[in-house]
């Protein structure tokens, strides 16, 4: 599958679904990029036990019976007085929280047990896109026993995509920016799909895609689809 594809299936979609049908596309066309051949590598793991709780676990606790309070559908959603945005509700095993920070490409998200203590936490590029930096995981009594650092296997950096990318007029931030990254048989691999903001004689948008290599930063060619609004 090519980026074409990916953008055709975007057009097929309202933006309600476009994040679930992207993400499922993405896992598709870079197993496709690479032939199906094997599986894809591991990122780069740094696993390790400590004898004491992590400080920080402990401060970053699920406060559940203010939660329980103010539930509105199942969730609660808060805007502090500096602009966050805080966006939580219950899962299977505890409970989730995304917090949204105001001009970050990127918010915190945070998995936390039953009884409020931390289980994960870690930054992620808006709209569900690519884990970014140092993902930590405690256990129920607050140890570290993981840690998985996704920068480690891209030469070609954040830093430098968001240069790619302003040289292309790409705005990190619009809601149409969509930014993942894998690591396949093939090596690291940035996925990019952006609204140029031109529109058809018809009025729809013009999407572009490209791949970039992690290591190299080359680029693919430019893929174009037209997504009904």
């Amino acid at each position: 599958m090519m980026i074409k594809d990916l953008l055709s299936e975007i057009g097929m979609c309202r933006r309600k679904v476009f994040i679930a049908v992207l993400s499922f596309i993405c896992a598709v066309l870079l197993y496709s990029c690479n032939g199906g051949q094997g599986k894809k590598s591991e990122v780069h793991n740094k696993t390790s036990q400590i004898s004491s709780a992590d400080e920080h676990s402990d401060l970053e606790r699920f406060d559940v019976e203010k939660f329980s309070k103010d539930l509105v559908d199942n969730e609660r959603n808060l805007i502090d007085n500096n602009g966050n945005i805080l966006h939580q509700y219950k899962t299977k095993d505890g409970f989730h929280e995304d917090l949204t920070r105001p001009k970050s490409y990127f918010f915190l998200s945070r998995s936390f047990y039953k009884d409020g203590r931390l289980q994960e936490k870690g930054e992620r590029f808006h709209g569900d896109g690519f884990l970014k930096g140092i993902w930590t995981n405690y256990d129920e009594k607050g140890h570290v026993i993981k840690q998985v650092d996704y920068d480690a296997p891209f030469k070609f950096n954040w830093e430098n995509i968001l240069v790619l990318m302003k040289d292309k007029g790409i705005d990190p931030a619009d809601n149409f920016t969509y930014v993942n990254r894998e690591v396949n048989a093939s090596g690291p691999v940035w996925i990019i799909s952006w609204d140029t903001k031109a529109v058809t004689s018809d009025g729809k948008k013009i999407l572009k895609g490209i791949f970039v290599n992690g290591e190299t930063g080359d680029t693919s060619k430019e893929e174009v689809e037209n997504f009904e609004d």
